[in-house]
């Protein structure tokens, strides 16, 4: 991380330089905003659920006190379920659960806005919020019923108010502070990264004035009195995740990948990914002349975009030193410095035309990032709404309807909740109790079943196989039981096979 400058060197824009930059005006940000809106209330509902999505859902139906009993068994804190359980989850599960996370989205690049406006100018914040407005990795989980677009939410609250408190000297602001990383680590256990970063960034300039620290430090020690309780939780969910996580190994590449992941979202697929990162890693190295230039006035601000930017990343790739846990979705919070990086670039380089033609750029790399998932709804999550649609017909009463796989069972469990819906036992992800699995097992006490005890007795029954993890257990399932039963029918949706079957 860049050393910071000394406090007094990040002040607010002077009169001098809000008059040349002008401001933005408030008709352009409501607009911004509201495209916003569009582009993620557009096809909210067309992705069926996927496994994460139903665990929300299914978590979220119970009552208070429960949802924080199982969360504590899972890897998550409980505010955002406490949300969604008051929100509600509606006649539709496809659209309203994920109308918070639509809210969130929409709400975040307006903050996104705030802060820009505050730490450098309102064209900057204006340019930085139109960036993530567009941006297709923001857009896709705006529209998650998962906790990410609100964690969103609370980081950037935590940032406009360190921007106040540090550069403005508004007590306010250290209480929006705390009051951000506290909802942010009630959201998401980790929560904290980029509050923390810009701790660090403060305490690098202030090794001459160390008192400059105490109200950042006094909002983060507020706000972990209150953390407490579920920080002693923290510790034991912390030992299982270190101990049976299941994301794969990190490279040092990861950050860089996750830069293009920011820019161009999951969905753009891999012809694009030569050129979008160039032109995300051009348009990010404009910004490193002025912020090691400590006479330019934004240096210090473009350094603590870099700090909050960079740290993140590197603080979880150090954590995967110790078990992989490195996922682009937890970084959300990171993104936003990288859109207002991007926004000085489009607005404050000192070669306008060269900023204008990277602007044009990088809002049309956003908008194709976009179009596979609005044109292929099934790209990225599973068609399970339609499967189910499926096993509903081909489904005979008294015969149960057989699951290889928690990420069939989940969203069925939602999609076709009259449907006898049973998880077959076996997944060698279940010896090794993995995090998965106590989401399934620990937290919503499904249990699976043999076989022969979910068979007995039946005449028909179906089988889903959802090849989405352990797929050589699941595909050599599906052989026994082609093997040991007659096959009465086999159809197959995005992947996913439903099979009738009759005991012989």
């Amino acid at each position: 991380m860049a050393d910071s400058p000394a406090p007094s060197s990040v002040q607010a824009p002077s009169s001098n330089v809000r008059a040349a930059v002008g401001g933005a005006p408030t008709g352009a940000a409501v607009c911004v905003v509201f495209l916003a809106f569009v582009l993620r209330l557009a096809g909210l509902g067309q992705q069926s659920l996927w496994f994460d999505e139903a665990f929300s859902v299914l978590l979220a139906r119970r009552g208070l006190a429960e949802i924080v009993a199982d969360t504590a068994k899972d890897t998550m804190p409980p505010l955002y379920y406490w949300l969604l359980h008051f929100w509600g989850t509606g006649p539709s599960v496809d659209f309203y659960p994920r109308s918070i996370s639509l809210l969130a989205g929409t709400l975040s690049v307006a903050l996104v806005y705030l802060v820009g406006r505050a730490l450098l100018d309102a064209r900057t914040g204006l340019a930085g919020a139109l960036v993530a407005a567009v941006s297709p990795f923001h857009v896709y989980f705006s529209q998650e019923t998962r906790m990410y677009a609100l964690l969103g939410v609370w980081v950037l609250m935590a940032a406009y108010g360190f921007v106040l408190g540090w550069q403005r000297g508004r007590p306010v602001g250290w209480a929006l502070y705390g009051g951000g990383t506290l909802l942010a680590v009630y959201t998401h256990a980790l929560g904290w990264l980029p509050s923390a970063a810009l701790l660090l960034w403060a305490g690098a300039g202030s090794a001459k004035h160390p008192e400059k620290l105490l109200p950042p430090i006094a909002g983060l020690g507020a706000a972990f009195v209150v953390y407490l309780p579920w920080f002693l939780v923290v510790l034991g969910q912390a030992s299982k995740v270190f101990s049976s996580f299941w994301a794969g190994a990190a490279s040092p590449l990861s950050p860089v990948a996750s830069l293009y992941l920011f820019f161009m979202g999951p969905l753009a697929g891999a012809n694009f990914f030569p050129i979008a990162l160039a032109l995300v890693l051009l348009a990010l190295g404009l910004t490193v002349p002025t912020a090691l230039r400590s006479s330019h006035p934004n240096s210090g601000q473009l350094r603590l975009l870099w700090a909050w930017a960079a740290f993140p990343p590197l603080a979880l790739m150090a954590l995967s030193l110790v078990q992989p846990v490195y996922l682009e979705r937890v970084l959300i919070g990171a993104a936003f410095p990288v859109y207002l990086l991007l926004g000085w670039v489009i607005t404050s380089l000192p070669f306008s035309k060269l900023g204008a033609v990277l602007g044009v750029l990088i809002l049309g790399a956003g908008l194709w990032g976009m179009r596979n998932s609005y044109t292929y709804p099934a790209l990225a999550k599973p068609p399970m709404r339609e499967a189910a649609a499926l096993a509903r017909w081909a489904w005979q009463a008294g015969g149960p309807v057989l699951h290889t796989s928690d990420g069939s069972l989940l969203p069925f469990l939602l999609y076709a909740p009259e449907l006898p819906n049973l998880l077959l036992e076996g997944d060698p992800e279940y010896a090794l109790h993995t995090a998965r699995v106590r989401s399934t097992v620990d937290s919503l006490g499904i249990t699976p079943v043999s076989a022969a005890h979910a068979l007995n007795g039946a005449r028909r029954f179906l089988l889903i196989v959802s090849p989405d993890h352990s797929v050589a257990y699941q595909e050599e399932a599906a052989r026994e039981f082609d093997a040991r039963y007659q096959r009465l029918s086999n159809d197959v949706i995005g992947g996913i096979i439903v099979r009738s079957y009759a005991v012989r």
